[in-house]
């Protein structure tokens, strides 16, 4: 017995260590367990077992008879390479079965027990209760990929959909992918209210849902604009689902206003082919081609965009923003303006994030949302960043006390040539360092994350820094995080917009922050678009917040400013 060979006077030390190790036993709130080398439950922690009843019926049953069908495999090379290796850390995670028939996510570490002669004896190790985080992550995968307004899913999932139909395609199943979108939306928020605008697009959402199949996919892509996709519905009968889904609009009050006041609106679809032939971005074009043809035929129109036909191949509208785009830096229609990222402990400006703006030849600001897919789809991106990071990198050289974000497309990250530039110039610019930064949106890191880690990893040695941004609004694991040394994370502004209505929404990116902190990193709150919301966010110690609240975007003047000039930009800035 091991007590044997313990002196007299070292008892009291083994009871003390007993002592101590039931007091840590007590405190931790994982389960620590034993397990016979056959997987069988001798032993958990009563601590445990008092959290959750369930544990403790555990006992005498084998691992696999409690773990769930799908987790088996995985647990069973779990301890398969705890008996060969001794310790393995970390370990799988797998769903538990509990009294009531559900199951919990739990995560494990193991070792190995041997006995003095080196013979295997048992298993011990720490299992800990995931189903908390788990829940969050299903969440906040859910808000991630759907529409706050109206509850269906948003363009990332649709994109994610899409992919999968033309991979779909390829093996024989064509489909059908349709763009529907309100005709006059613009006349309700003018004429009527925002309110009433979301009122119609909640009830087209629905009508739409209502005159579909199951596993067909709609999706709010942006603002009054939908997508459906028809699975397994070729183009001819597509164009007859499409014209009803015009008719029962047409035939529906979808904005009620006032008694005997009925306003009816309806919508103009494009239709186009998924079938394998193309990629992603040629279907979506030539289905916003055919609806684009649509609105312009009129009301109520539906348009096919048939693979032949030449009139889809280029928009008119898109060749005049090519050109525009592609003269803009020659005639000096791009314009940085500057928006301010503030401290929340005392209202100072932590830096500015660049904005680019681009003007047509009447001198009208033309929308990033229209200009920038645009140049990425043809490849203009490149030239556009060179531009702007060279822009930066001039202001902060006039603006010595003043630090600026600059933000990197996602097709940026995959050009070794921009990465090379951006080094060149920071390099040649020792009066910028530590200055400089850089934004990355969650969906672009995601898509490439081996370029996105070695653009952060290269930069950040010269002293560049890195923000996050959007974090929640392309979701796929919290895990990639530890894998870009970011210094900031940028929650994005569909989570904050309504935190201070939305108890739910509030109580969410309070866990993000937590969860952001936990991994070492800063947070910063998009969306403050007032008082009320500032005031939560620098309760729940966000430390960084941006909005219209706290400053709008502003253009500079042309003999560059200076720090104070700037403070007086931020028309928002309160202190």
């Amino acid at each position: 017995m091991i007590e044997s060979k313990v002196s007299k006077g070292s008892s009291g030390l083994v009871q003390f260590a007993e002592e101590e190790l039931r007091a840590v036993q007590e405190s931790t709130y994982d389960a620590i367990f034993t397990c016979s080398l056959d997987g069988v439950i001798s032993r958990i922690t009563p601590s445990a077992a008092r959290r959750n009843s369930s544990l403790e019926q555990l006992l005498g049953y084998s691992v696999n008879d409690v773990v769930h069908p799908e987790d088996q495999e995985n647990v069973k090379a779990f301890f398969s390479k705890v008996k060969r290796l001794g310790t393995v850390r970390p370990g799988p995670e797998f769903r538990l079965r509990q009294s009531d028939g559900g199951w919990r996510w739990y995560s494990v570490n193991a070792s190995l027990v041997c006995g003095v002669d080196g013979d295997p004896l048992y298993v011990t190790g720490v299992a800990r209760d995931l189903s908390e985080q788990k829940e969050t992550e299903k969440h906040l995968k859910h808000l991630a990929t759907h529409d706050y307004l109206t509850g269906i899913p948003n363009r990332y999932y649709f994109d994610g959909a899409l992919s999968r139909a033309r991979r779909l395609a390829k093996e024989g199943t064509a489909s059908s992918l349709l763009l529907i979108d309100v005709d006059k939306f613009n006349l309700v928020n003018d004429l009527l209210d925002h309110d009433m605008g979301d009122r119609l697009l909640t009830n087209l959402s629905r009508l739409l849902r209502s005159q579909i199949r199951r596993d067909d996919v709609l999706a709010r892509l942006s603002g009054d604009e939908f997508g459906l996709i028809l699975h397994g519905v070729a183009e001819a009968e597509a164009e007859q689902i499409a014209s009803n889904l015009c008719r029962v609009v047409k035939d529906r009050d979808l904005c009620p206003v006032l008694e005997g006041c009925d306003l009816r609106f309806t919508v103009s679809i494009g239709v186009a082919e998924i079938n394998g032939h193309q990629d992603v971005r040629q279907v979506l074009s030539r289905a916003g081609a055919a609806l684009h043809m649509a609105k312009m035929a009129g009301r109520s129109q539906v348009v096919v965009a048939y693979a032949n036909e030449r009139m889809f191949s280029r928009l008119e509208e898109t060749s005049r923003l090519i050109q525009i785009v592609r003269g803009a830096d020659r005639e000096g229609r791009f314009q940085l303006f500057f928006m301010p990222v503030v401290r929340s402990s005392d209202g100072a400006i932590e830096h500015y994030e660049a904005l680019l703006r681009l003007r047509d030849g009447n001198g009208k600001l033309i929308s990033p949302a229209t200009f920038i897919p645009v140049a990425e789809s043809f490849g203009l991106m490149g030239d556009i960043e060179r531009w702007v990071v060279t822009e930066a990198v001039r202001f902060l050289e006039k603006n010595t006390q003043l630090r600026l974000y600059v933000n990197l497309s996602g097709e940026s990250l995959g050009d070794k040539e921009i990465l090379n530039f951006i080094e060149e110039t920071v390099q040649n610019t020792p009066a910028i360092h530590g200055r400089l930064g850089f934004e990355i949106t969650e969906t672009a890191a995601i898509r490439d994350l081996m370029s996105a880690e070695q653009w952060v990893q290269k930069l950040r040695s010269l002293g560049c820094r890195f923000a996050l941004d959007d974090f929640g609004s392309g979701y796929s694991s919290i895990a990639y995080l530890n894998k870009l040394p970011v210094d900031f994370i940028k929650i994005d502004g569909s989570f904050v917009r309504s935190i201070d209505q939305d108890p739910e929404r509030r109580a969410l990116v309070k866990g993000i922050n937590q969860l952001v902190h936990s991994l070492g990193k800063m947070t910063i709150s998009e969306y403050v678009e007032n008082d009320r919301i500032w005031q939560l966010i620098r309760e729940m110690g966000i430390e960084y917040g941006q909005g219209f609240y706290l400053g709008e975007p502003a253009p500079l003047p042309k003999d560059m400013v200076s720090e104070s000039t700037m403070l007086e930009l931020s028309p928002g800035s309160k202190e």
